[in-house]
C-alpha cells in the first residue's frame, strides 16, 4: 500500500490529566444516579471536542457506560452509537432513543438546545447564557476544565506538534495564555 503525502498523519492525541480525573468523578455520579444530568465546560478553544473523544473511547471500554447506546448531538446533527457503530439519524429518530432510560446522551452545545430525555445526560459546552440556563434548569452545576498550564502545551507540543519550536509555543503562551486554539496552530 503506498501512502499519501497529502493525508495528515496523527503521530499522537495528547490527553489531558483533567480529562482523567474528571471521568473517574463521573463514573462515580453516574453509580449514584444513572440517569443524572451532568455538564461540563471550559473556556473557548480548551479542547472540548478532544475531550468528548476522550469520553466516547472511554464509555466504550468501563462497564458502567459500554452496552449503553450513545446518542450525540452536534449542534442539529444527531448520531447514534451503538455496537461499535455509528449512524447518522434524524432528530425524530434521536427523540425515541433520548426517551429511552439506558441512553447516554452527549450534547455537544455549540448553539445546540436539548431533547427531552429520560437519561444520562452530558451538556458540554463553553459557558454561555444557553448552557448556564440549562444548568439552572435540570438543577446541576458544571465541572469545568481549566485553561491548559505552559508545561501541558510544552508537552503536547513536544507529542503532537513537534514542527512548532517550543521558543513559538513560549512566546504565543506570554501572549494568549494558555489557550491551545492560539498557543499550538499550525498555520
Amino acid at each position: 500500500m503506498v501512502e499519501s503525502d497529502e493525508s495528515p498523519k496523527v503521530a499522537s492525541i495528547f490527553i489531558r490529566e483533567c480529562y482523567i480525573t474528571w471521568f473517574n468523578r463521573f463514573l462515580l455520579d453516574i453509580k449514584r444516579t444513572p440517569t443524572g444530568k451532568f455538564g461540563l465546560s471550559s473556556t473557548p478553544g480548551c479542547g472540548k471536542t478532544t475531550a468528548i473523544n476522550f469520553i466516547l473511547k472511554m464509555a466504550s471500554s468501563v462497564p458502567e457506560l459500554r452496552d449503553r447506546p450513545v446518542l450525540l448531538q452536534y449542534r442539529e446533527e444527531f448520531f447514534h452509537i451503538k455496537s461499535d457503530r455509528v449512524f447518522r439519524i434524524t432528530m425524530m429518530e434521536a427523540q425515541k432513543i433520548a426517551i429511552e432510560e439506558e441512553t447516554f446522551y452527549i450534547l455537544d452545545g455549540h448553539d445546540a438546545e436539548d431533547m427531552p430525555n429520560h437519561c444520562l445526560t452530558l451538556f458540554i459546552s463553553s459557558p454561555r447564557d444557553y448552557f448556564r440556563s440549562w444548568l439552572d434548569e435540570v438543577m446541576t452545576t458544571s465541572s469545568y476544565f481549566p485553561v491548559w498550564t505552559l508545561d501541558e502545551l510544552r508537552e503536547c507540543r513536544m507529542l503532537c506538534y513537534g514542527t512548532i519550536p517550543q521558543t513559538v509555543v513560549d512566546d504565543r503562551y506570554r501572549q494568549y495564555g494558555g489557550i491551545p486554539r492560539y498557543v499550538l496552530p499550525t498555520r
